[in-house]
């Protein structure tokens, strides 16, 4: 019989956040620490990085000591971990902790270990950790809207951390008799962690933020743009592949010579021309690459990037990295180097937006003149903080900030808009619409209320539908002041005020990287479909988001194997048939583009898809698994030189229905290759029936495929769930998703050896304190998978489900 302890957080955490840190010593003002001396000796954590310190001693009213050093930098927020009290158990109260594989591989409930739930005693301990949660009426009670911090220890040994929910209480008598809880696993879904949020949402990608013009499309579809950091040539961080997003088709033809020595076909445009095309002549309509009719793509790695920095988390590079070699890891290919998903929001070509124009100034483009200066800096940008501390005379409840400043556009009577934003966009601070000439702005923003702080970083952005080019601003200032409201006359109290200039800004395209361009897509369903696509489990470790595929898990990770012979209980066992299923289904969303369609019909098969089912004489008995992403997904075309009719080895897509008319994918993933292009190859600016003012030739081009090459141009793998032709060998490319990824899984079930084993065991602590879901348990000999255990913690009787193993013998 197990002695069981169940401690849950009795306190709030404090979180707040750094201002300054040097070595071991960090400032804060999230509360005044002389008269707060029970901070030393807890345990802080660093909410981005995970890393944990001790607190050493009060070293003033806003400094502490911590137990390392380099713990974090001036504006990265902390959680000081408020202590876990120990909770009155029934005597005969049973808790049964579940685990199971199938949860680690859905992105939606990543809660690996889960309780049913149980009662408590309304004892006056638990009344008291509680806080009379009964009694609706008591001030800052037990907030049961959200999770607490949780641990249970088996015989004084910590055996699971995580986080227990309080579901209610029940009356006798007019009085609390138990508290009814749950137990999960240290980690909370990401579904709700994600909750409604886009990929749009995340403010990381503001980094890709660029003018759309003639000169940087240009630039990008050749070079790519690297705003991080980077300076590879060959996968950058952000590309224009040739992905033609209207109805301008293009084919490679090197026969013709002359602007009007073929035929002009309204929609198709010849991306060879023999010498510049003429900016002038009509018959160059017919020629190039309009540079409005490409759309940027992004490296899936940085969106990876993005959701770590806005939620908190890292994710490991057990798969999710761009190198091949990690330390400690086993070496992956390079496919993830390669990947990107195309950003096609709203269908066709950004033409009609080119006459728009927008220019966003943020603090960085601020220039610190006098007074106090309130913007601070951190690793993720520039931001102004707002936290409560004490003033003379007593507590006030908020802090305001106000921004102050006199837009001056460069064109008299040109109307413009005028929006102040959050760069997060989750708060918009102020909006005027088609306002003319001088206009003046003071601007409210960020009251935070007793006990918690907040940063923001604020944006003003001018947009105009006419010629408005610049503008410029004067009177910038940037003040706060500490009182309970926001005054209506009169001089508020302990007011700190920044001054500041900035140069005259230019108007450039008024598209938004993340608002414009980024498909619109929740950050939970990214993530569950690059789940289903590459067969990815996860679990926390920590405030590690580790990710690996199900091969990894099973075969590359260290893992052990118990043998509980001894343990199991003889006296009934079940040994059923494994679930096999008579339909299996891999594929991406409907085809909604040509190419794919018109392939679709011609061959009577789904292009990227893989189906199995079983047939007459070989049928098996049970349901369907689908596996379906809801990513679109290009049939890329190979471009023929009409004049050698040979493949040119140019790859391009085309994102229109059957009718020609532009569609929205839903998000493209494609695999990135720069192609070295023969002569005479053009990009231009000019529009159909106007003159034009660019036009260039192009050495290299980003040209998409669904094939992963590697390093010296060999095809290895698709990105294709089953088997497709390549349109760069005009071969069957064999390896795709679901052979390299998924087959290991489905074939360990389907073996005429493997076996669904059901039984009873008592594991001792020395199991239960050790064992993993990707360890194996021994039993008769034989090997086995953990598919789920259920155990009761008091008896340490367990109810496993076993799968036979043969995992990766294929």
């Amino acid at each position: 019989m197990q002695n069981v302890q169940l401690y849950v957080q009795g306190e709030k955490d404090v979180v707040g956040t750094i201002v300054f840190a040097q070595t071991d010593v960090i400032t804060s003002y999230v509360m005044d620490f002389t008269v707060n001396p029970w901070v030393v000796g807890k345990t802080i954590v660093n909410n981005i990085t995970g890393v944990k310190a001790i607190i050493l001693s009060v070293v003033s009213s806003i400094n502490i000591q911590l137990s390392i050093t380099g713990f974090a930098n001036g504006g990265s927020n902390f959680t000081i971990m408020a202590d876990l009290q120990e909770v009155d158990l029934f005597k005969d109260e049973t808790i049964s902790l579940t685990q199971s594989i199938k949860n680690i591989k859905d992105i939606g409930k990543i809660q690996t270990n889960f309780t049913k739930s149980f009662t408590l005693p309304a004892s006056k301990t638990n009344n008291k950790i509680f806080k009379h949660f009964y009694r609706g009426d008591v001030k800052d009670g037990f907030d049961a809207r959200s999770l607490t911090r949780s641990r249970i220890s088996l015989n004084g040994l910590d055996f699971q951390d995580g986080k227990m929910r309080l579901l209610g209480v029940k009356m006798k008598d007019n009085k609390p008799s138990s508290y009814k809880v749950s137990f999960v696993g240290n980690t909370v879904s990401l579904k709700t962690t994600f909750g409604d949020d886009e990929i749009a949402d995340l403010p990381y990608l503001d980094v890709f933020n660029h003018v759309y013009s003639y000169s940087n499309v240009k630039t990008y579809a050749t070079d790519g743009y690297n705003p991080i950091g980077g300076t590879a040539y060959s996968q950058p961080e952000l590309i224009y592949p040739f992905i033609s997003a209207s109805k301008n088709r293009y084919y490679y033809n090197s026969g013709h010579s002359g602007e009007g020595d073929h035929d002009e076909i309204a929609n198709v445009r010849n991306i060879y021309h023999d010498g510049a095309p003429s900016t002038t002549n009509n018959h160059s309509d017919f020629h190039s690459i309009q540079y409005f009719d490409l759309k940027p793509a992004i490296k899936v790695y940085y969106i990876l990037k993005a959701i770590e920095s806005k939620y908190g988390f890292t994710i490991s590079d057990d798969f999710f990295r761009i190198a091949v070699t990690s330390s400690g890891k086993p070496n992956v290919d390079g496919l993830f180097d390669q990947l990107y998903m195309w950003c096609n929001r709203k269908a066709g070509s950004f033409f009609n937006e080119l006459e728009s124009s927008s220019v966003q100034i943020k603090l960085s483009d601020l220039t610190f003149a006098a007074g106090t200066d309130q913007i601070s800096s951190n690793s993720s940008g520039d931001y102004l903080y707002s936290i409560n501390s004490l003033r003379s005379g007593g507590a006030y409840t908020k802090r305001y900030y106000e921004y102050r400043a006199t837009i001056s556009p460069a064109q008299t009577g040109v109307p413009y808009d005028i929006t102040v934003y959050d760069e997060s966009k989750s708060n918009i601070y102020y909006e005027k619409k088609n306002v003319t000439n001088n206009q003046s702005i003071s601007v409210y923003f960020i009251p935070v209320s007793a006990g918690s702080s907040l940063t923001s970083r604020p944006v003003i952005e001018i947009r105009s539908s006419g010629v408005l080019t610049g503008v410029s601003l004067s009177g910038i200032g940037i003040l706060y002041w500490n009182d309970n409201t926001k005054p209506t006359s009169g001089a508020p109290i302990n007011v700190s005020t920044g001054s500041y200039t900035t140069n005259s800004l230019t108007l450039g395209s008024g598209l938004n990287f993340r608002q414009d361009m980024l498909p619109k897509i929740k950050v939970v369903d990214f993530m569950t479909n690059l789940f289903k696509m590459f067969n990815l489990i996860a679990y926390f470790e920590g405030t590690e988001l580790v990710v690996k595929t199900l091969d990894q898990y099973y075969l590359n990770s260290n893992h052990e194997e118990f043998n509980i012979d001894e343990y199991v209980d003889i006296s009934s066992s079940n040994v059923d048939r494994s679930e096999v299923y008579n339909e299996i289904n891999y594929e991406y969303k409907k085809a909604n583009t040509i190419l794919a369609i018109n392939s679709n019909e011609a061959t009577n098969d789904e292009y990227g898809n893989e189906r199995f089912k079983s047939e007459e004489g070989n049928s098996f008995d049970g349901k369907k698994y689908d596996v379906k992403s809801s990513f679109g997904h290009i049939l890329f075309e190979n471009l023929i030189d009409q004049e050698t009719n040979l493949f040119s080895d140019i790859t391009w897509g085309w994102s229109v229905s059957q009718d020609e008319s532009p569609v929205i994918d839903g998000g493209t993933f494609f695999l990135n290759n720069r192609k070295t292009l023969p002569d005479d190859i053009y990009i231009t600016d000019k529009v159909v029936g106007e003159h034009g003012v660019y036009v260039d030739e192009l050495a290299y081009l980003y040209c998409p495929s669904n094939a992963y090459t590697e390093t010296g141009g060999t095809e290895v793998r698709s990105i294709n769930f089953g088997s497709e032709y390549s349109i760069l060998t005009n071969t069957e490319e064999e390896d795709g998703l679901f052979s390299t990824y998924h087959k290991n899984f489905i074939l360990n079930i389907y073996d005429t050896n493997s076996r669904l084993v059901k039984i009873t065991a008592h594991l001792p602590l020395k199991i239960l304190l050790k064992y993993k879901l990707n360890d194996r348990f021994i039993v008769g000999n034989k090997k086995y998978l953990i598919n789920s255990i259920k155990t009761n913690l008091q008896t340490g009787k367990s109810e496993l489900e076993l799968l036979t193993d043969k995992y990766g013998e294929w």
